[in-house]
C-alpha cells in the first residue's frame, strides 16, 4: 500500500478498479470517486454522511496514477485547511 495519512488504498484501486472510497479523519471527510472517466475527491464537514450534507470542496483529476496522487496531495491540502479553520475557531478554555 502507497502510504498517505487517510489509509486510503493505492492508485490501482482507482485507475484500474474504478472504486469508490470515503472516511474521515479528525473532522475531515472525504471521497474519492473514480467510477467514472475520471478522479472525483469531495470533501464536506460532517458528521452526517455525503448524502446528508453540503459538500465544502470538490476536485477533479485524471484517473491514472499521476492524477491519482494529485488527488491525495489535494486532500493533504484540504485536511490541513480544514484543520487550520477548526483551530482558529477554538475558544480557549477558562481557568
Amino acid at each position: 500500500m502507497e502510504k498517505n495519512q487517510f489509509g486510503i488504498p493505492k492508485a490501482d484501486y482507482f485507475t484500474e478498479n474504478s472504486n469508490r472510497y470515503t472516511g474521515s479523519l479528525r473532522g475531515f471527510h472525504y471521497c474519492i470517486d473514480a467510477s467514472g472517466d475520471t478522479i472525483r475527491t469531495v470533501t464536506w464537514p460532517g458528521p452526517q454522511c455525503l448524502a446528508k450534507s453540503t459538500p465544502t470542496a470538490e476536485g477533479e483529476f485524471s484517473k491514472d496514477a499521476d492524477g491519482f496522487h494529485r488527488a491525495i496531495a489535494w486532500l493533504d491540502e484540504q485536511a490541513a485547511q480544514r484543520w487550520a479553520k477548526l483551530a482558529a475557531e477554538k475558544k480557549p478554555r477558562p481557568f
